[in-house]
């Protein structure tokens, strides 16, 4: 912002203006000194911005403002206070002076308050508007200097608003106009994950492959590699997922290395290598205790007993993991039964399902937990009471040829939350907007 210095008056001088000056000279002379105590807040909120005191500018802007409403540097108060909100994480009191603000077309930093916009309502859980924000700016100032990273925030926002289809399109304007862009990277992470999320795993795994290509020491290398991982699994290229989840596990990013083992774990165990999948699954629940991942690894582990027969074993760790509170409690209770069954208990197996039928009515195991009851009440010598179970299950239950696939895909958790990227976008950039004289 180019603009005049503030001129500095001693008393010596205002006398000899005073003495050498008509009336009107001397109402001048009054007036500059008025106008100066009138932006003396302003000016104070200016420095203070620019020396990173965020809430002490945020005071003198809005001291300013009530003085001065209609003052001629209300517009740049009204956003210096913007940005001090913004810089100290009030994001939704921010998007107030923002709103309040507008974008007029003769304002100098109306860029810079569409992005800003769209960063707080990002982080606010807004992002159907942040898109807005961000498109306007791509609309309106495609010259601008913060054109590239209002690309790249576009296509988190448009991810984030699970506009899924959408994200490519952004990702292509940085790769066409900005292809040596620093926001590029991040904006090729949302590009592959909105492939995963519209279920193009291959598609997802090409991308992340590319970006491992172009971005060997990223900021987001490291999960990179673990998407690329999750998306080989998913798209059942199996040899290419356990060397891309062993590399994970190689680079060794506490982040994702946990995420990195259950998934080689379950590859391990699919494909009948159950020692070695077993003890993946106990280094992971050794090193990572406290991890999110520790429930999905504590079920596959008796999974894994369970499918080397070790029925006993696998009972323990899903009885285990049927007393703790989380997701994961129906499975545990469908498999702790199911350990019963194939120790031979069948009538236990028979209660244990019927009390799990009655604690889980909505799980998605609902349809296995009913066959196996009426299995497990047969081989208590009950077969009228198996009969009436399948009848009353209804047809979505029901099956009688076969039972109910046992859910290879579960755990849950094959693409994991350690893969989704979501970083709050930063409140950076806009400190200096401002300089201390305007």
């Amino acid at each position: 912002m180019s603009v005049p210095r503030t001129t500095r008056f001693s008393p010596g001088c205002v006398a000899c203006v005073v003495a050498a000056t008509a009336l009107g000279g001397a109402a001048n002379g009054q007036i500059a000194v008025d106008e100066a105590a009138a932006l003396r807040s302003y000016y104070s909120g200016n420095g203070l911005l620019n020396r990173g005191m965020y809430d002490l500018a945020a005071q003198e802007y809005r001291r300013f403002l009530e003085d001065h409403p209609d003052h001629l540097k209300a517009t740049l108060a009204r956003y210096g206070l913007a940005v001090s909100l913004f810089r100290s994480g009030n994001y939704a009191p921010a998007v107030q002076q923002l709103e309040a603000l507008g974008t007029p077309d003769d304002f100098e930093y109306a860029a810079e308050v569409l992005v800003i916009t769209g960063q707080s309502r990002l982080v606010l859980g807004d992002p159907a508007r942040a898109a807005e924000a961000f498109g306007q700016v791509l609309r309106e100032h495609p010259e601008h200097g913060l054109a590239d990273e209002a690309a790249a925030l576009h296509a988190e926002a448009l991810y984030e608003a699970r506009r899924f289809e959408e994200v490519e399109r952004p990702c292509r304007l940085l790769a066409t106009r900005w292809p040596d862009s620093p926001h590029r990277e991040r904006a090729e992470l949302f590009g592959g994950l909105a492939q995963l999320a519209r279920g193009r795993f291959a598609a997802a795994a090409e991308r992340f492959d590319a970006m491992i290509a172009m971005y060997p020491d990223g900021d987001h290398a490291d999960r990179v590699v673990l998407l690329r991982a999750q998306s080989l699994h998913r798209a059942e290229r199996v040899p290419d997922a356990v060397a891309g989840y062993r590399d994970v596990i190689r680079r060794a990013r506490d982040e994702f290395v946990p995420d990195a083992m259950y998934g080689l774990a379950v590859l391990l165990n699919m494909t009948r290598r159950h020692a070695e999948a077993g003890t993946v699954l106990d280094g992971l629940l050794r090193r990572y205790p406290d991890d999110d991942v520790v429930p999905a690894a504590q079920l596959m582990r008796g999974r894994v007993w369970f499918d080397v027969e070790q029925y006993e074993r696998a009972g323990e760790v899903f009885e285990e993991l049927s007393r703790q509170d989380g997701d994961y409690r129906d499975d545990a209770a469908y498999w702790s039964a199911k350990s019963m069954l194939r120790r031979g208990d069948a009538s236990g197996a028979a209660r244990a399902l019927e009390q799990a039928l009655a604690n889980f009515p909505d799980s998605e195991l609902v349809p296995q937990m009913t066959y196996d009851r009426a299995v497990a009440l047969l081989g208590a010598g009950e077969p009228g009471v198996a009969i009436t179970v399948l009848e009353e299950s209804g047809p979505r239950h029901r099956s009688t040829t076969s039972p109910p696939t046992p859910c290879n895909s579960r755990p849950r958790r094959t693409i994991s939350s350690a893969g989704t990227a979501r970083a709050s976008p930063a409140a950076r950039r806009f400190t200096g907007a401002i300089p201390a004289t305007s």
